[in-house]
């Protein structure tokens, strides 16, 4: 019996059946692909660059005196970053107020989350009821290990209320705890915040530790959810045994803390 040789219209197929599984293998086991953050209705940034990159893209020269009475108002993307620049460089704001008066668009650049590891937010933020569109985080193909991903880092002590995410997405490849509102919260209140079914939390491994939630990925200490809802999308590629995702709707995970309706 004579054997077929394969031809090059069968040597083609085959490689492009191998090029196929390859594919499928990086997406769904190990790659760090983030999926079309556009179908879940955010807009890619217009530059490359985060928000206080650069103290042209950021404004601290916020009104008001920080009171109860006067709070700081945010009026636009670039006063919203001026707190993430000055809260990351270790102004906690413990007991100062804040007010959002207007829709924010976050679409110009990468969002950096308000506050970081040892240096959290402690003061009140009340977004006045608005919505906060294309809050864009992808930490997708970096090794470095953040604490929390979100509106806000890691918060302290912190009240945050009455804001709407919307059109939005998270991204992330290591150990972190992730939230459309807070990343991870410490004694802290979380009030009238909701997500919208437009935004995307995308965890590209499963080989970390990472917590998950819509409004907050990690919350402990005392810390209060109250009268939040969430429409988010949660999504975590299995592709790791060893893998300690952990993803909720309202918040991925919480330790001697309360959430009600």
């Amino acid at each position: 019996m004579k054997r077929k040789l394969l031809t090059k219209r069968d040597i083609y197929f085959v490689v492009v059946f191998i090029l196929s599984l390859l594919f499928v293998s990086t997406f769904f086991y190990g790659g760090q692909k983030v999926e079309d953050e556009v179908s879940y209705g955010a807009t890619t940034p217009t530059s490359s660059t985060s928000w206080t990159a650069s103290s042209s893209y950021y404004d601290t020269s916020w009104s008001g005196s920080g009171t109860a009475s006067s709070p700081y108002l945010i009026t636009t993307p670039a006063e919203l970053a001026g707190l993430a620049y000055r809260v990351n460089a270790g102004t906690t704001y413990d007991g100062k107020y804040f007010l959002q008066t207007a829709d924010l668009n976050l679409r110009a650049h990468y969002w950096d989350p308000i506050g970081e590891y040892y240096e959290s937010f402690s003061g009140y933020y009340d977004g006045g009821g608005h919505t906060i569109t294309n809050l864009i985080i992808d930490h997708s193909s970096s090794s470095t290990t953040i604490t929390g991903l979100g509106l806000f880092s890691d918060t302290a002590g912190a009240t945050i209320k009455n804001i709407t995410i919307a059109s939005s997405y998270i991204a992330t490849y290591v150990d972190s705890d992730l939230g459309f509102i807070v990343g991870c919260a410490n004694y802290s209140i979380i009030e009238n915040c909701h997500t919208a079914s437009s935004n995307l939390i995308y965890v590209s491994k499963d080989d970390y530790v990472i917590n998950a939630g819509g409004i907050a990925g990690m919350v402990q200490i005392s810390t209060i959810i109250r009268g939040c809802s969430n429409a988010t999308d949660i999504k975590v590629a299995k592709n790791s045994p060893s893998g300690g995702s952990v993803a909720g709707g309202i918040c991925g995970f919480a330790l001697d803390s309360e959430i009600i309706d």
